[in-house]
């Protein structure tokens, strides 16, 4: 009998999220540690896939045209992300491609300092980041060498970024086109008050203004995918999956494994999934209280989910940067303002359909909360970013349904024309990619003089390419300079310099350092 396709990309998913966890586990802990959390991970992975499911049919035949446009969308949009080197890189690709680089030419677990190249360390140093979605290609580098790891990175990202809008698709229960657009583009007119504040040829040239001060922030899926891809692609997978409700028995082993690829969208969707469960459980009047919490109480989602949070939990707490939460000081005035621009408008427009749907009230609340908190040392607007991701993911789901399933109206025009508006702003971030990218080819020396005056502070092209001469053999797209972050000119060496010498992880978990 025929695999049901449901059952195959359900599968799929499973194993790319677990694939870079395992990984993680070969590669940083002890041989005993590694070899039980590999039996946790195989076992729940098996549990989780035999367990009973009412599998979605899907026409292939009948949606093949879709099908192509959508895959040959989802490639374009990934080209001209920067993964892979292919196109033009946002600034903060120089440092992702750093720690890409030096988890292909390191050994694992990856430190800083193992050559004793940096003065400021007195040892080595673990490197504590979300660094679990460079793992499978990383381990692939190492194997075939720099050029092929950044191809299996973009054939990643590529497969990810597939699996998402195939469980989105499955969750409205109909292949459209619309969904790709609302995954990709979905956003606020938060890029209009920047038109009001900053020249208009300023905004469409810079990458991003962050008008309302530096706590508040929140984009686009295609501002996670070209800026912050490692901790956003397979959450967002994640989140989309848990929306479907696959499996009671698997849910909470599948969302411990968002932890280490994103704690902030962790920590975001994590009164949604509060919602889901509740309503499974208390509200629900399928059965008795107990046959209704029984499917909960299985081996992956006890021992699985713990296990997984327990190895994320103690890696991720040792870095000086996550500390405790404060409270940001912000204009009242433009806090009001970034509300209404940010999620207001297109909250009433949906309020009549969603009035009752506690999802609806969640998003609300936490797009509220969000903008006024802080975290540790890091950027002041990163929490509020990072978080939001998780609310407006499902903000964007709910302005879909509404979209696809409420009859014209002057409310849905004026909701679709909304969506359409807000969309400049992911639409300029693939357009600025596009130009840079076919610009280096056509002038490359006009590109790189670009280039070059719009590079941010930090950027190492303005020290390490000083002479224009040879600027028509650089490619500033592509911001691989330096290659690696194991450097004294890391901007954020300092966090390591106070980074605990001896966290719970590394005095019991982690392998024992190499010899530099």
């Amino acid at each position: 009998m025929k695999t049901p396709f449901d059952k195959l990309m359900i599968q799929a998913a499973w194993v790319y999220v677990i694939l870079p966890f395992l990984l993680f586990c070969i590669g940083w802990l002890r041989m005993p540690y590694s070899v039980i959390m590999v039996a946790i991970l195989v076992i729940s992975y098996i549990l989780t896939i035999k367990a009973k499911k009412d599998y979605y049919e899907i026409n292939l035949k009948k949606h093949s045209s879709k099908i192509i446009l959508a895959l040959s969308a989802i490639i374009v949009l990934v080209i001209f992300s920067g993964i892979g080197e292919y196109s033009y890189q946002v600034e903060d690709h120089q440092f992702r491609n750093g720690v890409f680089h030096d988890l292909v030419t390191h050994s694992w677990p990856f430190r800083l300092n193992e050559r004793g190249n940096l003065p400021t360390l007195h040892q080595p140093v673990l490197y504590i980041y979300y660094i679990e979605y460079w793992l499978p290609a990383a381990l692939i580098g190492k194997l075939f060498g720099w050029a092929i790891a950044n191809f299996f990175l973009w054939l990643w990202t590529v497969a990810g970024s597939v699996l998402t809008f195939y469980f989105l698709c499955r969750y409205f229960k109909r292949f459209s086109l619309k969904i790709l657009f609302m995954f990709f583009f979905f956003n606020t007119v938060y890029i209009l008050v920047s038109f009001l504040k900053y020249p208009v040829s300023s905004v469409i040239s810079s990458d991003y203004k962050i008008w309302s001060g530096q706590m508040l922030l929140a984009g686009s899926n295609i501002d996670s995918l070209y800026w912050i891809y490692n901790q956003t692609v397979t959450p967002l997978l994640i989140i989309a999956m848990l929306l479907n409700k696959l499996s009671r028995q698997s849910i909470g082993f599948l969302f411990a494994l968002c932890y280490l690829h994103g704690p902030f969208t962790f920590i975001g969707f994590f009164p949604f999934l509060c919602i889901i469960m509740v309503k499974d459980i208390f509200i629900s009047k399928d059965g008795t209280f107990m046959s209704r919490i029984q499917p909960y109480l299985t081996f992956q989602n006890l021992i699985g989910s713990v296990a997984v949070m327990f190895i994320g939990y103690f890696y991720l707490s040792g870095s000086p940067a996550v500390q405790s939460l404060y409270i940001g000081k912000i204009s009242l005035l433009k806090y009001l303002v970034f509300i209404m621009v940010e999620f207001g408008i297109i909250s009433l427009l949906i309020f009549s359909k969603y009035k009752k749907d506690p999802y609806y009230y969640m998003t609300l609340s936490m797009l509220v909360i969000l903008p006024v908190i802080g975290m540790g040392t890091i950027q002041p607007f990163t929490f509020c970013a990072r978080v939001s991701i998780a609310p407006m993911f499902v903000l964007m789901v709910l302005v879909t349904k509404y979209i696809l399933e409420e009859r014209a109206s002057t409310t849905k025009r004026l909701l679709v024309a909304y969506v359409l508006l807000s969309a400049i702003d992911p639409l300029l971030q693939v357009g600025r990619s596009v130009v840079f990218t076919i610009g280096h080819y056509i002038d490359p020396v006009a590109t790189n003089t670009c280039l070059y005056n719009r590079a941010g502070e930090w950027s190492n092209w303005k020290n390490l390419v000083p002479d224009k001469s040879k600027w028509k053999e650089a490619n500033f797209n592509i911001l691989n300079v330096p290659e690696t972050v194991d450097t004294t000119i890391n901007p954020f060496l300092y966090t390591f310099e106070k980074q605990n010498d001896t966290p719970f992880f590394n005095k019991y978990l982690l392998k024992k350092k190499n010899k530099p």
